[in-house]
Order: structure tokens, then C-alpha cells, then sequence
């Protein structure tokens, strides 16, 4: 069933304000909402859709209206400011209104999005925060599309545009499956989707690279004397497993044959080293340590196969981290040519 949409130049004006205190103070607006949708879109009553739509205790599928109250019923605009707030509830109130032309079209929302632009000043937003909703509008099945696999998270990130519209239009996809009775078990993966668009977002932000501003006078006395320094080390259950002391002190042991020469090597008391040694094997749950330690000749000591792979996984982790920052060190701290040159 396809209606006639509506001429906008004969559309009535809202009797109500975006702007609420909360989100349940904006639900109590839900009666004159219906009543705003009933009037600019009657053809949108009574329409059937999709099967998930079916509401038993009506013993049909919810319409178009009566989905879109349901949506804004669910909607969480907590931690926004008010004009995102606004917007998202702009979107949400037309963001089915295309299903005028085909209520079982799944890309209604492109439909929606082109119906809705004349009727969003009415409601106080400027040229932007329109723009805004309109997008939100159209892309509000985008994390859908993505968990059928027909976009992948890097073609959704680059239609969202930005992280801030990504966020305001993953909050009105989440109402909006959430509102609808068959797709429950969607939900967790529009959530799944939502969080990898944002992820990949921070991502995208963090692997540009970094082009240093000009120093201001107070930081180019400095950067000719900072030096860089990193240190790893890798946990278990919140307590240290290995680092490069401790690899240091098993290489020692491997080199000299004994844990007492080991710690004459590292020049730090032999009570130190075997307290250590028992400390990182404690914390990692194996043995590293095969044959006697201490006595007068010293004792001997062998490392197991255990530590020996620990030390090979090590080394293969760390190999470059140096050169790494380094590198991130001249790219960043770096004096400017102009202040290397000056004389």
C-alpha cells in the first residue's frame, strides 16, 4: 500500500517543545505527538509492517504511528545538552514518516529523510542541527544494515561522518529495535555494532599522524634537553609476571650457570636475585630454575624449558620498542629545524 505524502505547505505546527527536563517529562508529550504525526501524515494509521512489528495484544503489526510513540517512549537522551537532545528527538519523531510511500520498504529511511526537511524548522532548529536530524534520519537503519553484513563497520563510520552523529544516531537505532517486539534478539548486536563504529572512530583518531604545532617560547627552551625513556612489562592477575629486569636476571643465570653469578653480574645482592626469581615464579605459576643455587662453589643453576620459551616470547615482544619511540619521540618532541639552526 502506497500513500499520496502530504503537502508540506499546509502542515500544522507543533503544539510542543523539544526542550524537556528529562526524558520522562518529554514522553508526557507523547499524546501531542501522536496528535502532530495524525494530522501532517494520516496515511501513516493503520498501516501494516513487517511481521517483527506484530503486537499481540492488538493482534496486528503496530503502525507507523504507533511505532514512533513507542520509539520516543524509549529513548535515552541522558548526558546529552539540550540541542542534541533536540535533534535526536526531531529525528526520532520522522524517522519512520517514509514509510508513506512503501511501509515495507526496508531502505524507508532514505524516504523518511526526504520527506522530513520542511517540517524540522517549525521546531526552532537551525540550518545545522536540521542537517543533523536529516542525516539521523536516513542513516538509522546504518547498524542494521551492518549486522545483516550488507555494510561493513568502516562503510558505516564513513556515512555517520562524525564520532558526535555517529553516538546521537546509534541512540535512536537502539530505541528503535528495542521498541520493535520480534527483533529483541537483534538488540545486542545493534549494540555490538554501535560500540565497534565508536571504537573504530577512536581508532581512525589515534593512527593519523601527528604534525607538531611551532612551540611556544616556554617549550622550546626544553625540547633540546627531554630524553625518552619506555618501560613494559606484562601482568598476571594484577601482579608482574615478566619485564625486562627480570628477563635480564633468567638471561644472567642462562650466561653464567648459576643464580649467585647472576646476581654478581646485575651487581645486586644475591638475596635480591632469589627472591625475585621465587617472586616470578609465584606470579607466573611455573618453574624457571633447574639444579642447585648457592654453596661455596656457587652451585649450578640451568634455566628450564619453561623460562627459555618465556625469554624467546619476550625478546620477540619488545624487539624495536626502543626504535618505536624513538622515532614517535623525534615526530613529536623534536626541536624545530628553525631552533637547531638558530645561532
Amino acid at each position: 500500500m502506497t500513500v499520496a505524502i502530504p503537502d508540506p505547505a499546509a502542515r500544522q505546527r507543533p503544539d510542543f517543545p523539544l526542550d524537556a527536563p528529562d526524558d520522562a517529562a518529554f514522553a508526557a508529550r507523547i499524546p501531542a505527538i501522536a496528535a502532530y504525526l495524525l494530522a501532517n501524515f494520516p496515511g501513516l494509521r493503520g498501516l501494516q509492517q513487517h511481521r517483527p512489528h506484530f503486537d499481540p495484544t492488538r493482534d496486528r503489526t503496530t503502525d507507523p504511528i504507533e511505532h514512533t510513540l513507542e520509539v520516543l517512549a524509549a529513548l535515552d537522551t541522558r548526558g546529552l545538552d539540550p540541542e542534541d537532545a533536540h535533534i535526536l528527538r526531531a529525528a526520532t519523531i520522522f524517522h519512520d514518516v517514509g514509510k508513506l510511500l512503501n511501509p515495507l520498504n526496508v531502505r524507508h529511511a532514505t524516504d523518511s529523510a526526504a520527506i522530513c526537511p520542511p517540517y524540522l524548522p517549525d521546531f526552532g532548529l537551525d540550518p545545522s542541527a536540521c542537517a543533523d536530524a536529516i542525516a539521523m534520519v536516513r542513516d538509522h537503519d546504518v547498524l542494521g544494515r551492518v549486522c545483516q553484513g550488507r555494510l561493513t563497520v568502516d562503510e558505516a563510520l564513513d556515512l555517520f561522518g562524525t564520532p558526535r552523529r555517529a553516538a546521537l544516531t546509534g541512540r535512536l537505532s537502539r530505541a528503535d529495535v528495542a521498541s520493535i517486539r520480534g527483533l529483541g534478539r537483534v538488540l545486542p548486536s545493534i549494540v555490538a555494532a554501535d560500540t565497534a563504529v565508536q571504537a573504530l572512530f577512536t581508532a581512525r583518531r589515534y593512527s593519523q599522524r601527528f604534525t607538531p604545532p611551532e612551540p611556544t617560547a616556554e617549550v622550546a627552551t626544553i625540547l633540546g634537553r627531554l630524553v625518552p625513556h619506555a618501560k613494559l612489562w606484562l601482568e598476571l592477575s594484577g601482579e608482574i609476571g615478566l619485564s625486562e629486569w627480570r628477563v635480564a636476571l633468567l638471561e644472567a643465570v642462562a650466561r653464567t650457570g648459576s643464580l649467585t653469578k647472576a646476581a654478581e653480574q646485575l651487581a645486586i645482592p644475591y638475596r635480591t636475585a632469589r627472591y625475585k626469581l621465587r617472586e616470578i615464579e609465584t606470579h607466573l605459576g611455573v618453574k624457571l630454575l633447574s639444579g642447585q643455587s648457592g654453596g661455596s662453589d656457587g652451585g649450578g643453576s640451568d634455566l628450564t624449558p619453561e623460562a627459555r620459551e618465556l625469554i624467546a616470547r619476550w625478546r620477540a615482544f619488545s624487539l624495536g620498542l626502543d626504535a618505536i619511540v624513538a622515532a614517535r619521540f623525534r615526530a613529536t618532541f623534536a626541536p624545530s629545524p628553525a631552533l637547531d639552526d638558530a645561532p
